[in-house]
């Protein structure tokens, strides 16, 4: 064979320069399952009202569990972004296993640190960051990997939508005992029931900025499979949910006088016990401006 003869150039850490090559030339499902075909129509309601006319620094217990239901199922990890004009909205979820005996002095902890960008947790299996020690257990479970497009990126019916699906890993859909279907929209059990689903939609190229498209992805859970991977690990859930809302530059806006915006940045924690509702850790309490001093100088001796 001519690769026997003639070895294909490549990276020097690059272990299959020559199947890295066709992959480029191949779908980017496998399968035969193109892109367009695993596209799915965009969820509604995913615009978080009143942010932008009030409080841009809250994101209340309402409205964070809010985030987390959808259809009667539990947003068990999500990213997508959606716009109004030249303002978007990005909601990031994700979610890690934790001690259950600390679950929600870890969730305390996180909600009350200065900087969230200091930290990350490790929301795959077999993620570098996982914990195991002095009592501590934190642990991914969702599908590791971020496969690259195909020759399907050139195809316009798929809109620019990522091959990423959001899914259990292999440890996960053992415990949960579950299998997806051809194209990784529903995950069921032996009995045929519906336990997580995979949501991923696009409205175009996320390259074209001067364009603005919604995009995302989202894994749905029944309560009683979330439920069931607690208990089979003995863990709970921790879930971090992100939200930013800023505006974005294209040709249309950019020599615009606008009125001063100011963004938004918030990060909710949220605890998940087997039979319980879920619990929002108390955000940070603010500083209050000015307050009056309630004692006259000298009154006390």
């Amino acid at each position: 064979m001519l690769l026997d003869r003639v070895p294909p150039a490549g990276y020097p850490d690059e272990v299959d320069p020559f199947g890295s090559w066709l992959r480029r030339f191949r779908l980017s499902l496998g399968g035969g399952t193109w892109l367009a075909d695993r596209r799915d129509d965009k969820p509604a309601s995913l615009w978080i009202k009143g942010l932008v006319d009030g409080a841009r620094d809250r994101l209340g217990d309402d409205e964070v569990l809010a985030l987390l239901s959808a259809d009667g199922l539990f947003v068990a990890s999500a990213d997508w972004e959606c716009y109004d004009g030249d303002i978007r909205q990005r909601v990031d979820v994700d979610s890690v296993l934790v001690s259950a005996d600390r679950s929600g002095d870890l969730a305390r902890a996180l909600q009350s640190a200065t900087d969230h960008q200091d930290y990350r947790l490790p929301t795959t299996e077999s993620d570098e960051d996982e914990t195991d020690g002095d009592g501590w257990r934190i642990r991914g479970w969702l599908r590791p990997g971020d496969p690259e497009r195909g020759i399907d990126r050139h195809d316009p019916w798929a809109a620019g939508l990522s091959p990423r699906i959001p899914a259990p890993g292999k440890q996960a859909r053992s415990l949960l005992g579950v299998g997806p279907d051809a194209q990784e929209r529903a995950w069921c059990d032996a009995d045929g029931t519906l336990q997580l689903r995979a949501d991923v939609w696009s409205d175009g190229e996320e390259n074209d900025r001067d364009l603005l498209h919604d995009r995302g992805r989202r894994l749905l859970a029944r309560r009683l499979a979330l439920d069931g991977l607690m208990r089979r690990t003995g863990l709970h859930l921790l879930l971090e949910v992100q939200l930013q809302v800023d505006r974005v530059e294209t040709r249309y806006n950019r020599y615009r006088d606008s009125e001063k915006f100011d963004a938004v940045n918030v990060t909710r924690y949220v605890v998940l016990r087997p039979g319980d509702e879920p619990e929002a850790a108390p955000r940070r309490p603010r500083a209050r401006r000015g307050a009056r001093r309630r004692t006259r100088p000298g009154a006390v001796e």
